[in-house]
């Protein structure tokens, strides 16, 4: 067995094509279409998070009643979290595979970005705004892996790159909204 990319691939059986020569030989159709679109997701939510954060914190640092530099800390847990999740995306990913982290991450987001307008101290919020940066910080780093694995060369560079304008597509959806 040969490892390319990552993977083991059997290359003892006559005939059988390795995982990146079938991707090759395949090219770049409606299948890596949707996992790019996929795969952007969890960029999307970092724009959108980090806008609606930035908007918002005004706003809710009012309601509660605390001072400006208080109202901070929740966008710094977010970064905290994001940052915790693309610590754990790696190993996370090649223990049980690229999908289920991207899938998990795509739940914590939805699921705590709802518990947080139920929360009413800024404590709470900063704590559930931790876990919804601590999903996209999962998905993303699975959500490239997985893109290049699954695209061929040619359109690999180009996929990767796209995904961050996904950011800035998630802040724009974010500013609409505001």
């Amino acid at each position: 067995m040969a490892v390319s990319n990552g993977m083991s691939v059997r290359t003892d059986i006559p005939g059988l094509m390795s995982l990146p020569e079938l991707v090759e030989t395949i090219g770049f159709g409606k299948s890596q279409v949707c996992i790019l679109i996929l795969a952007c997701g969890p960029f999307f939510a970092e724009g959108l998070e980090l806008l609606l954060v930035s908007l918002l914190t005004p706003s809710i640092s009012e309601n509660l009643r605390v001072d400006g530099p208080s109202g901070g800390v929740m966008l710094c847990l977010v970064l905290c979290g994001a940052c915790l999740g693309n610590v754990l995306s790696g190993p996370v990913s090649d223990l049980i595979g690229r999908q289920p982290p991207i899938i998990v991450g795509y739940a914590t987001v939805i699921v705590f970005s709802i518990l947080s307008s139920f929360m009413n101290s800024l404590t709470s919020i900063g704590v559930i705004r931790f876990f919804v940066g601590l999903g996209f910080g999962i998905g993303q780093p699975a959500a490239l892996v997985l893109l290049s694995e699954v695209v061929p060369k040619s359109y690999s560079l180009a996929s990767v790159v796209a995904t961050p304008f996904a950011v800035g597509l998630g802040a724009l959806v974010a500013g609409t909204i505001v």
